[in-house]
C-alpha cells in the first residue's frame, strides 16, 4: 500500500473498515523548518550541507533538488568548499545517469573517515533505501511538465512539490538509524499540509487536459475511417 494513502478516507469508503498500521520507520526523525524564506533554494541546500559536514557528526546526507542542472551546480560548489578536502564522497542521483553511476550512490562506505553526500531529484523519493542516510535536506522544489496558459503549450517548470512527495522524501531517513530532516519551507506542519494540498489543486487546474481530449478524438476518427472502408 502507498505510504501516502489517506487511510481514514479509505476506511470511511469501505464502511469503517479496520485499519492496521505496520510502521516502516523504526527510528525517530527530527523535523527542522527554515526560519525565513530562502532567496535561492540551491544556495540554501549547499549551505546546509556544509554546516552539517562541519559539525563532524556521523551520517550520510541526502539532498533533494529540482533537476540535473541544480545538482551539477551544487556538487561543484560543495566540492570546492568542503573542508577538509577529500572528507566526503559527493554523488549525483537522477534519471540521466547510467546504471553503474546510479549504483555508486547505494554502495556502502569503506571508511568511517568519509561521509557520503548525495544530491538527488525526485527519483530518490520512493522505494529507495540508502543505508547510512541520517540527514535529508529537502528544497521543497520539483521540476515537471506543466501547462503554460499564456503561451498555450506545455513547458518544463520548477515549482513547489506536493504533500505526498514531502512525506516520501522525509521517509528516506529513519530506516536504519535516527535521522534529521531539514525543510527549506517556513511553515509549521498544519499549514504545511494545507499548503501542499492547495498546490495539488492548482496543478490540476494548470494541466492541459485538451491534449488528451484531442488525442481521443483523433483515434476515434481513425477508427471510423477504417470501418467505413
Amino acid at each position: 500500500m502507498s505510504a501516502t494513502l489517506d487511510d481514514k478516507l479509505l476506511s470511511k469508503y469501505y464502511d469503517g473498515a479496520c485499519v492496521i498500521e505496520v510502521p516502516g520507520r523504526p527510528y525517530p526523525i527530527e523535523d527542522i523548518y527554515a526560519m525565513e524564506d530562502a532567496e535561492n533554494h540551491v544556495d540554501e541546500a549547499i549551505n546546509k550541507v556544509l554546516e552539517i559536514h562541519a559539525s563532524r557528526l556521523p551520517g550520510d546526507i541526502l539532498v533533494f533538488l529540482a533537476g540535473q542542472d541544480e545538482i551539477d551546480r551544487a556538487i561543484d560548489e560543495v566540492t570546492r568548499k568542503i573542508d577538509p578536502l577529500g572528507s566526503a564522497i559527493i554523488l549525483p542521483l537522477h534519471g540521466k545517469l547510467s546504471e553503474d553511476e546510479m549504483k555508486a550512490a547505494f554502495m556502502p562506505m569503506t571508511s568511517n573517515a568519509q561521509r557520503k553526500i548525495i544530491f538527488a531529484t525526485n527519483i530518490a523519493e520512493t522505494s529507495v533505501t540508502i543505508d547510512g542516510i541520517r540527514y535529508v535536506i529537502d528544497s521543497g522544489m520539483v521540476k515537471e511538465v506543466m501547462w503554460d496558459s499564456k503561451r498555450h503549450l506545455r513547458i518544463l517548470k520548477t515549482g513547489y512539490t506536493t504533500q505526498s512527495s514531502i512525506k516520501q522524501r522525509r521517509g528516506r531517513t529513519g530506516r536504519t538509524s535516527a535521522g534529521k530532516v531539514n525543510f527549506n519551507i517556513v511553515v509549521d506542519i498544519k499549514i504545511h499540509n494545507l499548503f501542499f494540498s492547495v498546490i495539488i489543486f492548482i496543478h490540476m487546474i494548470l494541466t492541459n487536459h485538451w491534449t488528451f481530449v484531442l488525442e481521443q478524438k483523433f483515434f476515434a476518427f481513425n477508427r471510423a475511417s477504417l470501418y467505413s472502408n
